[in-house]
């Protein structure tokens, strides 16, 4: 038997990938809200580092987390 992955999604994901723009999806809802300090929105989403939350968050989404609120949301054009 041969299994054809022709019109296979091309963005094969790994678990980490994954979950990780997953918690950045959640983040920038958070961040909308505009009543939650973005450490408070880091913890919410499972970062234990302001820190390590916003370079995740500025690999995914373009800008760092004070950015994306301060652009009212509007990512970078790349």
């Amino acid at each position: 038997m041969h299994i054809s992955l022709d019109g296979f999604d091309d963005r094969v994901q790994t678990p980490l990938e994954y979950v990780t723009e997953w918690r950045m999806q959640k983040a920038v809802q958070l961040l909308q809200r505009h009543d939650k300090k973005p450490i408070d929105v880091a913890q919410s989403v499972g970062y234990e580092s302001d820190a390590a939350f916003s370079k995740a968050f500025k690999r995914v989404v373009g800008l760092t987390p004070g950015e994306y609120r301060h652009n009212g949301g509007a990512a970078q054009q790349q």
